[in-house]
């Protein structure tokens, strides 16, 4: 029942900003027109990755999976550990190739039809760069998202 209600917050979070940022995949964060939200909670044991990527999972799907090379269909919010979201993609076919590590590493393994809250460290996001005028400098990314399709 939790992780129904959670879905559920999510996917209010979804609608509520569906015209407050533009897509970016990942790579133009844009102006953060956003106000700061509460990340929606997720319930879920969170695995950690031999590079620091934490994931949790409260929905496995159960169609194909991603591959390191894939690409993949997805929707996506992005929050910075401050609760500002910086990213939306609704949905997005993204080249896991050509995405920042952290987010390539915790799609990998993800079944579409799947729902997955990705920590990234900064060393696996934009680094000390930062990117745009929204994420600064060694941020901690929060990526809730969802595997809509895989095309490996």
């Amino acid at each position: 029942m939790r992780n129904r209600a959670a879905l559920l917050a999510l996917a209010a979070a979804a609608v509520l900003f569906s015209g407050c940022l533009e897509d970016n995949g990942l790579t133009d964060p844009g102006t953060c027109q956003a106000p700061k939200l509460a990340i929606p909670t997720l319930n879920g044991d969170t695995v950690t990755t031999a590079n620091g990527v934490k994931y949790l999972e409260p929905l496995v799907g159960n169609g194909a999976t991603a591959q390191a090379t894939s690409q993949v269909t997805v929707t996506y919010n992005g929050y910075l550990t401050d609760g500002t979201l910086f990213a939306r993609g609704s949905l997005s076919v993204l080249n896991l190739p050509d995405v920042i590590p952290g987010f390539r590493e915790g799609v990998v393994g993800m079944k579409a039809g799947g729902i997955r809250r990705l920590i990234i460290p900064p060393a696996q996001g934009f680094g000390t760069a930062g990117s745009g005028s929204c994420v600064p400098s060694g941020a901690t990314l929060i990526f809730d998202v969802n595997l809509v399709g895989s095309v490996l």
